[in-house]
């Protein structure tokens, strides 16, 4: 490894195919780059649906990498949904990205002219209370 202070650090946002939008490498080829790397592991991210059940096979072909995922609430998943967090989380999820794409500012910024705001109302933050 050319630069040692970089030996098991983790990825903390890699997108990885399969996926709707192009991506460099998929999950296999994921996991032998961090290998090859010397790294430590990856956080795999989709922005439409959930990432923990790939982490889960990629641990079980390479138990020494630290692979997690997680779930994006966009439109996909339900928007804000707390089913949704709580089957990612039996599945192993580890981490929530609120919405990203179906974001409304997110919209406003590429221009959509068909814009749907998921939730009106901070109040639903009630269901990011630690239980």
């Amino acid at each position: 490894m050319k630069y040692d202070f970089m030996r098991d650090a983790i990825e903390m946002h890699v997108h990885t195919a399969p996926d709707v939008s192009s991506r460099k490498c998929t999950d296999i080829e994921l996991m032998e780059r961090l290998r090859t790397a010397g790294l430590g592991g990856a956080l795999i991210k989709y922005h439409y649906g959930e990432t923990a059940g790939r982490a889960a096979l990629l641990r079980e072909l390479c138990p020494e990498l630290k692979l997690a995922g997680g779930i994006t609430l966009n439109r996909a998943v339900g928007g804000i949904n707390a089913s949704a967090v709580e089957a990612c989380g039996k599945l192993g999820g580890r981490f929530v990205w609120f919405p990203t794409m179906d974001a409304l500012k997110y919209q406003e910024f590429q221009k959509k002219t068909e814009r749907r705001q998921i939730c009106k109302s901070a109040s639903i933050f009630w269901m990011c209370r630690k239980s």
